[in-house]
């Protein structure tokens, strides 16, 4: 480690504590050797430390006041985030809230090991052998009694975790410290006032001329973590929601999506059609048929709302059909079922209406499941409006009779968490556990 003048003995302390990471905890020792440190002492965005996922930035005026055992814990801390993908693995939810979350989670990490947690680092029994998707989760339901439920949609295609407006609107959290005490977090206040560390975008512009000149992109980033979550995994036994974690941090939490958008995309049709018109010829004041409309223009979307489903279950799917829909213009049908169809709404392609927010509202049924249901409403519409649909998706956890025979349109089961698909056609999804 290089050792400035200015801040010798802050360097001098993080080389000690560095090597005795490695010593005392094999499992991090890779990371250590591969992760870089930065000196950015001075800079508004690192009071304490921080992180971007790939380097550790540190303020020598704070280094300099921790007793050794502490600044090995802080040190671990950084390299904790790193390891786990905690900046990456936020997506679209609120950064406010999400680095309150991975701190609680990595700090009961950490505390399991039997490092020298500092007094003020967040710290809670309950959150014990969480994953930090769960904290998050937890942290958002037990303030959302006296904000908003309108959701704000995500910030992009392909986004499975859209921020919704109450997220925005908690300004305060009160968190509970290692001392035993609470402390009052405030948004936008510094990080040095409710927490141990700052959690940096990778592409931020404030710390663009602090990065390594060797920054890795994303699936660069991806790579060294399996590379250090293999060497973790190698060190010795760890307890089981560490090895959870690790699995977490080198398991693309897309892959349902990839699905979902695969099948949607496959969807296409290749007859005439008089609307949309051939856009290649509306200048010329030629309305011509178009050919090959690039998806489809009608889907269904059937939602189990038995007793056995649970809400939160629908929103993340909800969001990429949103996307969806958006990218090919098609017409939604949006079923609630139990033992029978008990709501049904169309959502046309030019609509700004989002089915999250839809079924947060008004959610029908709740009673027993019977999975043949919403194929029986659209078998027996006597009004035309499923004459035509280009493909039925169900969500559902799979408890109920299925049908016997396949319909002629493609079908996808999107199943809950631990759901079972005892149907003998159509494609299937299952969505990644919460634990």
């Amino acid at each position: 480690i290089p050792v400035p003048e200015s801040s010798g003995v802050a360097w001098a302390a993080i080389g000690r504590a560095r090597v005795r990471l490695m010593l005392e905890h094999p499992y991090l020792a890779t990371a250590v050797a591969r992760l870089p440190v930065v000196d950015a002492t001075g800079q508004q965005w690192c009071s304490t430390l921080a992180t971007d996922g790939y380097a550790i930035y540190f303020n020598t005026e704070f280094t300099r006041t921790l007793r050794d055992p502490h600044l090995i814990f802080a040190i671990a801390h950084e390299l904790v985030h790193c390891i786990l993908g905690h900046i990456d693995r936020r997506e679209e939810r609120d950064a406010f809230i999400w680095n309150i979350a991975a701190d609680y989670a990595t700090n009961e990490l950490l505390a399991e090991y039997g490092f020298d947690v500092l007094d003020g680092a967040l710290l809670s029994a309950k959150y014990r052998a969480w994953p930090v998707e769960k904290i998050y989760r937890d942290i958002c339901e037990e303030h959302r009694k006296t904000v908003s439920r309108q959701a704000v949609p995500a910030a992009g295609p392909g986004s499975a975790h859209a921020v919704s407006a109450s997220d925005q609107a908690i300004a305060e959290i009160i968190a509970q410290r290692a001392d035993g005490r609470t402390r009052r977090l405030r948004r936008g206040r510094q990080r040095s006032v409710y927490g141990l560390d700052e959690h940096v975008s990778p592409d931020a512009a404030e710390t663009a001329h602090f990065r390594p000149e060797q920054f890795p992109s994303g699936a660069e980033r991806r790579r060294l973590r399996q590379e250090l979550v293999g060497a973790a995994m190698a060190a010795g036994d760890k307890p089981g929601h560490w090895k959870s974690e690790l699995a977490r941090a080198t398991t693309s939490p897309l892959a349902w999506q990839a699905v979902l958008a695969h099948f949607v995309s496959g969807l296409r049709r290749s007859d005439y059609r008089l609307y949309p018109p051939n856009r290649r010829h509306i200048y010329r004041g030629l309305y011509l048929p178009g050919l090959g409309v690039p998806g489809p223009q009608h889907l269904v979307v059937a939602v189990d709302t038995s007793g056995s489903m649970s809400t939160s279950l629908f929103s993340q799917v909800f969001s990429q059909i949103d996307h969806l829909r958006e990218a090919t213009e098609c017409q939604v049908t949006l079923m609630q079922f139990d033992a029978a169809v008990q709501g049904e709404v169309r959502i046309d392609a030019w609509e700004p209406m989002d089915t999250r927010s839809m079924i947060g509202k008004s959610v029908v049924g709740r009673g027993g499941t019977d999975l043949c249901a919403p194929f029986r409403a659209i078998e027996e519409s006597k009004d035309g409006r499923f004459q035509r649909i280009d493909a039925l998706i169900i969500i559902t956890d799979g408890l109920g009779p299925v049908p016997s025979k396949p319909p002629s349109f493609p079908v996808l089961w999107v199943l809950a968490p631990h759901g079972h698909n005892k149907c003998t056609f159509g494609a299937e999804v299952s969505l990644p556990p919460d634990e």
